[in-house]
């Protein structure tokens, strides 16, 4: 009796057939009714001007809340964006709601964000303490901006996306010359102090130990008898 020979083609058929039936989803995806979305423009102007400056402060993301809903994303909600795409530390909300209750957030940034927010706004010493340098704001999507430092200055300002940057850290106070090397010269003569000392602790310990044992009078005499 002649056995029967599969070709190639014919199994992948059956394999392609099982996948569909197990996942139905994907039939749908190949009828067209997955589709990937584009990011706005903007997006890529802000991670640009985020690259230009080479400060690490970081991103403070706007209305706070964890997920979002834009026109070009389509009806569905998606979590923020902002923490995958753009190129520093973002502070988001990621206090998850599930089945009506808010869970607590996750993140200590989050957390202290979250507590100064309460009152509907951000102060610039607050921005400070948390390390906020910029605040993204992405507009068209549900929940309430707060009001943010007088000094915040756009820097990308678009219909999807507004980046403000807040008021610039103060430089850093220069040590002078002088006195800098007073302090280093200080650091040297207490450590070679420090060496000093272990080193004259080990050398005393060595001749007690090499220093032959000394009899007192009554011991020579037990020694003699």
């Amino acid at each position: 009796m002649p056995r029967l020979r599969w070709g190639a083609a014919p199994v992948l058929a059956l394999v392609g057939c099982a996948v569909v039936a197990v996942l139905p989803d994907l039939a749908g995806g190949l009828a067209g009714r997955l589709r990937p979305s584009e990011y706005p423009p903007g997006w890529a102007a802000v991670r640009a001007a985020l690259d230009a400056r080479p400060d690490g402060d970081r991103v403070l993301v706007l209305p706070w809340q964890p997920f979002r809903r834009f026109a070009w994303a389509g009806p569905r909600s998606v979590l923020d964006p902002a923490p995958r795409l753009l190129p520093r530390p973002t502070l988001v909300d990621d206090a998850l709601p599930v089945d009506g209750v808010r869970l607590p957030a996750e993140g200590l940034g989050s957390r202290a964000v979250a507590v100064d927010l309460a009152d509907g706004a951000l102060s610039a010493d607050q921005a400070v303490r948390l390390g906020i340098g910029w605040v993204l704001v992405e507009h068209a999507t549900p929940g309430a901006v707060p009001w943010l430092p007088g000094d915040a200055r756009p820097v990308v300002d678009g219909p999807d996306l507004t980046l403000y940057r807040l008021a610039d850290p103060p430089d850093p106070v220069e040590i002078p010359p002088l006195r800098l090397l007073a302090v280093i010269a200080a650091h040297v003569a207490l450590l070679a102090v420090l060496v000093l000392g272990v080193i004259g602790h080990g050398v005393i310990t060595w001749r007690r130990r090499a220093s032959p044992r000394r009899l007192l009078p009554g011991n020579v005499r037990r020694a003699r008898l």
